[in-house]
């Protein structure tokens, strides 16, 4: 097999793999641990790793508390309900350095013991906006967004 052949292959394997992860995602369920509220790295991953399976830094890369604002936005080009975070400076920073880290790896959302949001990560972010987007009720999104907003208070 020559080199066109298996990059060709490699990249169908890829698409696959992307495909079936966004699949996965849209039939993701919160999954309990004993976390705080925040952005966590995960550790060990593995693609094959069932997402129950999924192990957390003991520490947030980024907590609510550093959070500047929170909102709830729709999105127009997915008719769906978003929750849109602006990051103080050093958040920002933080936030960034957190994906910047764990390109390919899936970084998790922790908010009242469960793991809620599991993305992969595709690129580092900048910019301090991040944006909590998934198949999530109107009523879920509020509550979201409501202990987020306690702990920006605190």
């Amino acid at each position: 097999m020559d080199s066109i052949t298996r990059n060709i292959e490699k990249q169908t394997k890829a698409s696959q793999y992307y495909a079936e992860a966004d699949i996965a995602a849209a039939e993701f369920k919160p999954i309990p641990v004993d976390r705080k509220n925040g952005f966590y790295a995960t550790i060990d991953y593995s693609a094959s790793a069932a997402h129950k399976d999924i192990k957390l830094a003991k520490r947030p890369g980024l907590t609510f508390q550093e959070v500047k604002e929170v909102s709830k936005d729709i999105n127009p080009n997915k008719n769906q309900t978003e929750i849109s975070l602006l990051l103080t400076r050093k958040c920002s920073r933080k936030f960034y350095l957190l994906t910047k880290e764990n390109i390919g790896k899936p970084v998790a959302l922790v908010i009242d013991k469960h793991i809620v949001y599991l993305p992969r990560v595709q690129t580092a972010i900048k910019g301090g906006k991040v944006v909590i987007g998934g198949e999530f009720s109107d009523d879920e999104i509020n509550r979201m967004i409501n202990i987020i907003k306690q702990e920006i208070r605190e």
